[in-house]
């Protein structure tokens, strides 16, 4: 028998394969499904990202293009234009016909690869305010408009993928609202005692130093800010000196101390603690008109707008060599903004004599060569210059305030000039009066083809576009007989503006009226730079002048004296007790050199008077001008009255001013310690600016310095002092000595009148700033 064979069992060995099975086939199902969630994120996260990306570029330019336009508004406010034209409608804005007009249309542009379409709506009509307290510039009035600009950008098929808004306000604020406006470096140096109401700014840094003395003192009493740094030292040397006090937030006069540091300005913190809020510095440049808009080119601002043009022409060729021969050259005219000649009946075309201006010209207009810039003459008298002595003379268009009023007045006048409303014009609020000199073109060209059309290089008169090299030149336009802004009728202008690309000299009192008097007019004076000469340039002559020298001479203490005109003239004679004896005395107190001639100097008191009280005569025997008929009697032949502008060309000491008032705003070039936004230590007077306490350039002895026999007298000004670049043609350096001039008592105020918008001079220039209020995006619809 055959026994049992073992049984086994293969059955569980099979299910547990089977298992395994089914777990690899899960496994790997599972993975697949996985890989392909995986794979499926992978490319969702791609075309998101690629999408967002799109979207940021998008974003991006979306933005660019907003920047853009709102930067075109405020260009447009800067240049005097508010923006015009109508917006596209917001559905279906920039599709087909639905595209705007003029500056609020739809324009398309390429940035970083996508077509961007902006464009402009203005979301409330503009309207006045007056900036509130505690916000920069406050107190200042301005005019606000607020607007909007929305932008998309385009993707490749041609819809929007990133749409942008902004809205802001943009404001536009008259500069001459600032009692100082620099649009570079701004010096308060060496001021001596001065004192400024009204807001100060720099688009530079500002330097505050009154200098040394016992009565000297800087008083700031407004708002004082500035686009750099603003330090407590003198910009020439590093010194600080002086006292310097500045308005508090609490109106209280706080002092701005010296640092031991004077090369480090105070920071912003300091200041916020010490002023609250009153002084800051660091805050950006401002935007402002470019000198480009003063300029004699057919497109310049004031050009184009100006009511009334009047050109000095010159009528041959240019030439380099000026001499007393070719200032016969030139004739003044009015012209239409195209240059052509207009006829109107109140102009001189002959050259005034040097003291014609005593007895004011019928007419309102003519020219001079007559008067000597002692401040020029540095320049022009230097051997870099050739010595040409020449032409620190000036060639001068001589404008008859009151006269010019006159002739505007005048209905045929006005109607030739195409001024509407004669004086009550008020197209720019007011009278805008351009005045130039064109010497560009051949000989007996027009100002049509020479002024308005020969490159800006042409000619001496170097009337320039901003980017252009300045030229310097030797002439100038003098504002005079206009103490009172208004025709001799009685009539005034709204207001008037005096716009020249050239040096300005105002002749004695301008707009003498108080601010609240119904004689106060709304004025201005844009140049390339400004100068003052004083009341006293217009009285009567104290002295003569004579190629002959007299003597007297008596032979014994009993004889009487005679006169005599010796051979070899003497040097002076001092002052001397009464004459008792033998003696020999002249009877001119001075001698001078005129264009190359030795004049000799007499008193037009008497010669008894004069030398009476320098003691020559005793009280027995007198002297009379009878018994002296060598003696210049007339002013005739050599014999010349020592006025007008022959005083120029006397030494300082003759040059004696009186106490001039000027009331009106300035625009003008100033001249710059070397170069913008440096310090330095211990510069030479003739690479020093002066200060803006020198921006009005003086010719005279004001008697600051102890030189003026009536004692130092006033000069008062009220208005608003704006400077926006250097002297394009002016470019004598500054100096103070027995040369040039000596201080007056500066009494300075700003022009409360012209917070007020409607007091503003016409055409006055402005600045602009934008305040973002909201700004919003969304990515692709």
């Amino acid at each position: 028998m055959i026994p049992d064979s073992p049984v086994r069992s293969v059955a569980a060995p099979d299910r547990q394969q089977g298992f395994s099975l089914v777990l690899a086939l899960s496994l790997v199902s599972l993975l697949s499904i996985m890989l392909i969630t995986y794979s499926l994120l992978t490319v969702n996260n791609a075309r998101t990202s690629s999408a967002t990306s799109r979207g940021s570029a998008g974003f991006y330019a979306a933005e660019a293009a907003l920047n853009a336009r709102a930067d075109n508004i405020r260009t447009l406010f800067k240049s005097f234009r508010t923006p015009g034209g109508e917006s596209p409608l917001p559905a279906g804005a920039c599709v087909g016909a639905n595209q705007g007009t003029e500056d609020m249309k739809c324009e398309e542009t390429t940035i970083a690869g996508r077509k961007v379409q902006s464009y402009v709506q203005q979301s409330e009509d503009p309207y006045s305010i007056v900036v509130a307290s505690g916000e920069r510039f406050a107190g200042l009035t301005g005019e606000e408009t607020p607007y909007t600009v929305r932008s998309q950008a385009l993707n490749a098929a041609g819809n929007p993928e990133a749409l942008a808004n902004m809205t802001f306000r943009s404001r536009v604020v008259p500069l001459f609202q600032f009692a100082v406006f620099f649009d570079k470096d701004m010096e308060f140096d060496n001021t001596a005692k001065l004192s400024f109401t009204g807001p100060i700014h720099s688009n530079g840094n500002i330097f505050l130093d009154s200098g040394t003395g016992t009565d000297t003192s800087l008083t700031l009493e407004g708002q004082v800010t500035s686009a750099y740094d603003i330090y407590r030292r003198q910009k020439k040397d590093n010194i600080c000196q002086g006292s310097v006090s500045i308005a508090a937030q609490d109106t209280s006069m706080v002092a701005l101390p010296c640092s031991s540091a004077v090369d480090t300005p105070y920071t912003n913190d300091y200041y916020k603690a010490r002023y609250g809020g009153t002084v800051e510095s660091n805050i950006g440049e401002l935007d402002v008109p470019s000198i480009a808009a003063l300029q004699p080119t057919p497109s310049a601002e004031y050009w184009q707008k100006a009511d009334v043009r009047i050109v000095l022409k010159r009528k041959t060729a240019v030439s380099s060599t000026f001499t007393s021969a070719n200032y016969d050259d030139f004739e003044p005219y009015f012209v239409s903004s195209t240059g052509q000649k207009l006829n109107v009946n109140c102009v001189d075309t002959a050259p005034n004599p040097v003291a014609k201006l005593l007895t004011p010209p019928q007419v309102a207009v003519s020219y001079s060569a007559t008067f000597r810039d002692t401040r020029e003459a540095r320049y022009w008298d230097n051997s870099a210059q050739g010595n040409n002595s020449a032409r620190s003379t000036k060639i001068m268009l001589d404008v008859n305030v009151r006269k010019l009023l006159s002739c505007i007045e005048n209905s045929t006048n006005s109607s030739v000039l195409g001024v509407s409303g004669g004086l009550q014009n008020a197209t720019e609020g007011g009278l805008v009066i351009y005045m130039t000199v064109d010497d560009r073109g051949a000989a007996n060209s027009t100002v049509t083809s020479s002024l308005l059309a020969v490159p800006l290089t042409n000619g001496s008169n170097g009337a320039i576009a901003q980017s252009d090299a300045p030229v310097a030149n030797n002439y100038g336009v003098r504002l005079w007989n206009a103490d009172v802004l208004k025709a001799e009728s009685g009539a005034r202008p709204k207001g008037v503006t005096f716009v020249t690309d050239q040096a300005a000299y105002v002749q004695g009192d301008f707009n003498k009226a108080l601010p609240s008097s119904v004689d106060w007019v709304p004025s201005a004076v844009l140049a390339d730079s400004f100068n003052i000469v004083s009341e006293a340039w217009e009285e009567p002559a104290t002295f003569w002048l004579s190629t002959t020298c007299v003597t007297l001479s008596r032979a014994t203490a009993i004889l009487p004296p005679v006169v005599t005109v010796p051979t070899t003239c003497p040097a002076t004679s001092a002052a001397a007790a009464a004459v008792t004896t033998a003696v020999s005395r002249t009877l001119y107190s001075d001698a001078v050199n005129i264009d190359g001639l030795t004049y000799y100097v007499y008193s037009t008191q008497g010669v008894a008077d004069r030398k009476a009280g320098a003691g020559l005569l005793n009280n027995s025997t007198g002297l009379t001008s009878t018994l002296i008929p060598s003696m210049p009697l007339a002013n005739t032949g050599n014999n010349i009255r020592v006025e007008g502008d022959l005083l120029s060309k006397m030494p300082l000491t003759y040059r004696q001013a009186s106490e001039t008032t000027v009331n009106t705003a300035i625009l003008a070039g100033t001249a710059t310690t070397v170069a913008e936004r440096k310090i330095y230590d211990n510069l030479s007077s003739d690479l020093q600016s002066g200060g803006v306490h020198n921006m009005m350039r003086f010719h005279e002895e004001w008697g600051a310095n102890g030189g003026n026999a009536k004692g130092i007298q006033k000069y008062n000004y009220r208005g608003s002092l704006v400077s926006l670049d250097q002297p394009q043609h002016a470019k004598g350096s500054f100096q103070v000595n027995t040369t040039t001039y000596n201080p007056p008592l500066r009494q300075w105020k700003f022009e409360e009148n012209f917070r007020q918008s409607s007091k503003l001079p016409p055409l006055t220039p402005r600045f602009v700033y934008i305040k973002q209020e909201n700004f919003t995006r969304d990515f692709a619809q």
